[in-house]
Order: C-alpha cells, then sequence, then structure tokens
C-alpha cells in the first residue's frame, strides 16, 4: 500500500488531495479507474488480472475470483477457523460486522503471512531502524503543509478523517523507507530503485546503516522464548489455560447462585400477583354484598340488579338504574407480570390468557373503544395503562416504517429487548426519551 500510494501520489503526480474542498477527497478511489475519483471497473480488473496470469501460463475459469479461492485453501491448510477465514474475507454478514466491527481480523491476518498463532510471535527486524525525518519529507512532500492546514482549526472543528489519513500517510514513509532496504536487495534488477527517492544519497546511507543494525539486532525476549524455547512456551500456555478454566468454573457458580435469586425473586412477584388478584376478587364480593343492601333497602319497584361477578367482559349486559339503560362497566388491572413485549401486543390487541381454562381477558384497545377513561378510574391503572400504549403506539410506527405487521415488529423488538439483556419497563423509558433507538427509520430492526 505504502508503495501503490507513493506510486500514485510521486512518481505519477496524480494531484494532492484538495483538504479546503470539504469531504471532496473521501470521493477519491483507492482503486482507480482513468481519473482519480473514478471506480476501477470490473471489465478492467478482469482484462489486468487475467492477463498477469497468462504471462505467468496460468490459466483458469474464475479469474477475479482466484486470489480469494486460494486464500481460503491456504487458511485451511492452516488450520484458521472457519468463522475467522469468514470475517477476513467479508463473508460474515452478521449485524455486528456490517455495523460495527472493523472486518478486519487480526490474528487470521498474522497466520496467514506466515506467523505463529498467538501473541508475541510477530516482529520485523527491518523497524528496528527509523528513517530519517530528511529522508521521510522525499515522500508526500506535501504532507506536513496538509497536516498543519488540518490542525489550524479548533479541535471541535477539524476533521477527524482527513486528520487520521494524513498521519496514516505519515506512518506509511517510514514503511515504505523499511521495506525498500529488504526489497532492493531481493530485487536489484527492478526499475524501481533507479527513481528517486532511492538513488539519493540519503537513502543509499539509510539502507547501508539498516542492514548493519537488522544483522546486529536481537529479538525480544518473549520472541526468543517461543523460538528457542518452545515446549516451555507452551507449558505457559497449559497454564494459563488451567488458571482460565478455574475462573471459568467459579463464574458458573457465581451465576447459579444469581440464577437462584432471580427464581426467587420471579416467585415473589407471583405471590404478589396473587395478592393482587385476592384483592380484587374480595373487591367484586364487597360490591355484591353492596348490591344486596341497595336492593333490600330500595323502595323503588325495579330493584337494582347485582354487579355482575365477570369483571373480565368488556361486553357487559345492559342495566337498568332508574328506568334507563346504562352500559356496565367492567374492571380491569393490566396484568402486572408481563415481561415480554410480544405480551404486551397480546394483552393490547387480543386479551391475555390468565385462567387454567384458557380463557382469554378483555383486550385493552376494545376496553378503551367501549369505555374510554371509564374502566381505569384508578391511578395505578391508568399509568400502567399510558406505559402499555407508549410501547403499543411505537410499535404501530415501526410495522408502518418497515412494512411489517405490528406483530411482527413485536417481534423483532422483543429479540432486540433480549439481546441487550433490557427489562420491559426499561424499553419503555427508552422509546419515550429516543425516538431514534434503532436507528433511522428504525433500520436496525429490518
Amino acid at each position: 500500500m505504502a508503495f501503490y500510494l507513493w506510486m500514485r501520489f510521486d512518481a505519477k503526480k496524480e494531484e494532492w488531495p484538495k483538504w479546503d474542498q470539504g469531504v471532496e477527497w473521501q470521493s477519491i478511489k483507492l482503486l482507480k479507474g482513468r481519473g482519480q475519483f473514478d471506480e476501477l471497473t470490473y471489465d478492467a480488473q478482469l482484462k489486468y488480472t487475467r492477463r498477469t496470469f497468462e504471462d505467468r501460463g496460468i490459466f483458469m475459469k474464475a479469474w477475479t475470483h482466484a486470489g480469494r479461492h486460494a486464500g481460503v485453501l491456504h487458511g485451511e491448510a492452516l488450520s484458521i477457523p472457519d468463522a475467522e477465514l469468514r470475517r477476513l474475507g467479508h463473508w460474515d454478514f452478521s449485524r455486528m460486522a456490517k455495523h460495527y466491527s472493523s472486518g478486519v481480523n487480526r490474528e487470521a491476518a498474522r497466520e496467514m503471512a506466515g506467523h505463529r498463532k498467538g501473541e508475541g510471535a510477530y516482529y520485523l527486524s527491518r523497524e528496528c531502524l527509523i528513517p530519517p525525518t530528511e529522508l521521510q519529507k522525499l515522500v508526500f512532500p506535501h504532507l506536513e503543509e496538509s497536516l498543519d492546514y488540518i490542525n489550524s482549526f479548533e479541535p471541535k472543528d477539524r476533521d477527524k478523517a482527513a486528520q487520521a489519513f494524513l498521519l496514516t500517510l505519515e506512518w506509511l514513509r517510514v514503511v515504505l523507507f523499511q521495506d525498500a532496504v529488504i526489497l532492493s536487495n531481493m530485487f536489484p534488477e527492478s526499475p524501481l530503485w533507479q527513481m528517486y527517492p532511492f538513488r539519493s544519497p540519503l537513502f543509499l546511507e539509510f539502507k547501508q546503516l539498516a542492514l548493519q543494525t537488522i544483522e546486529e539486532d536481537e529479538h525480544p525476549n518473549n520472541v526468543q522464548l517461543q523460538k528457542m524455547i518452545p515446549v516451555v512456551a507452551d507449558r505457559l500456555l497449559v497454564m494459563s489455560q488451567v488458571v482460565g478454566d478455574r475462573f471459568r468454573n467459579m463464574g458458573r457458580v457465581v451465576q447459579t447462585n444469581q440464577e437462584t435469586s432471580r427464581l426467587l425473586l420471579n416467585n415473589f412477584d407471583v405471590l404478589l400477583s396473587k395478592t393482587h388478584e385476592t384483592e380484587r376478587q374480595l373487591s367484586l364480593l364487597n360490591r355484591g354484598a353492596q348490591g344486596f343492601v341497595d336492593a333490600y333497602n330500595s323502595t323503588s319497584p325495579q330493584a337494582l340488579p347485582l354487579p355482575s361477578t365477570d369483571s373480565f367482559d368488556p361486553q357487559a349486559e345492559p342495566q337498568i338504574h332508574d328506568g334507563h339503560t346504562k352500559k356496565a362497566t367492567p374492571w380491569y388491572i393490566p396484568n402486572p407480570n408481563i415481561q415480554s413485549v410480544e405480551d404486551v401486543w397480546e394483552e393490547w390487541h387480543d386479551g391475555l390468557v390468565e385462567d387454567s381454562d384458557r380463557k382469554r381477558g378483555p383486550a385493552i384497545k376494545e376496553l378503551e373503544d367501549r369505555h374510554k377513561a371509564a374502566w381505569r378510574q384508578s391511578g395505578y391503572v391508568t399509568k400502567r395503562f399510558q406505559r402499555r400504549r407508549s410501547i403499543i403506539r411505537r410499535l404501530d410506527i415501526i410495522a408502518e416504517r418497515l412494512g411489517i405487521s405490528s406483530r411482527e415488529a413485536a417481534r423483532r423488538v422483543e429479540l432486540w429487548k433480549s439481546e441487550m439483556k433490557m427489562s420491559l419497563d426499561k424499553l419503555q423509558k427508552e422509546i419515550d426519551g429516543n425516538q431514534d433507538l434503532w436507528g433511522p427509520g428504525d433500520i436496525d430492526l429490518s
């Protein structure tokens, strides 16, 4: 990459990026076509790839896929796991790889470059000597001027991407000279070394000093350990794995205790819900007793009917009060034990199955449509209703944006909630506080 960019901007005098033109420089193609901003077409890629192989007597069917094919075979020969190869070849289409990961599997890349697996086995002797600053400035001569321009802005106003790209170029010109020291000895007949700055006295002096330093360089102790005493290194690795296993066993014990605690909390919640149910039944009994008293004491020829014991019937029979027909208002408390978004949707649209005979309770939507706020007189019921409604409204928005049903939207949100290990109350607060919780247009749920 260092030689390629040097060839473009220095050897072939390609126009240096204009940093004062906003983000225009970001449109410069790394693999370019005819112009700086023209991408390399597939036909051009096929033409030059095929020509390169045929010039060396190699013939095949899939020319442009030859490198990827050979790379996979090489990785398999090195026993690199399939998951790491998929990530290295950008064949991993998971949400993490698509939106959050850098897409570079460093471990697999080091192995395919010929280094041993694991940390501490990667070392390049040619990095032992840094080229002098005067020599570095012979490559990308406009680099310092560009950095000065970017740094002239206040930190909050700087183009962070441009700054990072320029610092990468600053590192690449060090890599270029360090690699040139080795490559010029490996391929001395290449016309590349007749070009400036590789024929300059500064580079020739640096090359002589670098070769001498590389010859005398000693590898770091950890690299020498793995090269000279692999048995000791392997033993240390085994000991590390044993210690890691013991820590994992301790973690499982802690997790078991946490699960026991959660089970106790769930049982407590069940008992609490039974308490609410008992309070409701006692309230119904109290209303029934009051009905008997009212009927007994009434002097009206038409006695008051007993209140309905089925408080879960949103279509209760009409009652007669003072000669006028009046719709009975049902009484219902939204289930406090609901933990999933799909249960919220079911309680709102269909009603929950709460009894052993599989009978459904009332649907909150139907209660609201028929009785408005009359069925939720208590502050507790109103507050729980408002939380349910907040989630349902957000599900309707997701369904409209993604062209799916609201039930499917509930399923996708529940999967996301479970992945984030988030409670239902926490989800409701996040929904109220962040309208772009799943990205613009809820793209993360698509």
